[in-house]
């Protein structure tokens, strides 16, 4: 992460504020360097769904990055963080140019679902 964090820029973010909102189209990749942060789904009737709870050293936004979709759930600062940014398009570059940080992020996705799984919040 050395060398990312000398390549991009790490954002400070206040408790309560958004990352990104669900439909959204996904311009960057996250990375939290310091803090906590909130992934969820709003319902009609307004109530929250948590998707997912994120702390120094992971990852927020690559699915839809990687899918070529729109965000399917928003994501909020829980408390004070410094966000790493990486863009679209480098983040592309890298998993397509590199099979070792594609087998990192293949291994990220298969330890959520997993995890989701023993939780019993995962459905196909």
């Amino acid at each position: 992460m050395k060398q990312l964090a000398d390549q991009y820029n790490v954002e400070s973010y206040n408790k309560k504020q958004s990352l990104y909102q669900e439909g959204k189209r996904p311009k960057l990749l996250y990375y939290v360097v310091k803090g906590k942060v909130k992934g969820f789904k709003t319902h009609e009737d307004g109530k929250e769904y948590i998707t997912d709870l994120f702390s120094e050293g992971d990852f927020i936004g690559y699915p839809a990055l990687i899918e070529d979709k729109n965000y399917d759930d928003s994501a909020i600062i829980l408390e004070d963080a410094e966000i790493m940014q990486i863009p679209r398009e480098d983040f592309h570059k890298m998993i397509f140019g590199d099979l070792s940080i594609a087998a990192k992020f293949i291994r990220i996705i298969t330890k959520n679902v997993k995890d989701k799984e023993d939780k019993g919040i995962f459905h196909l």
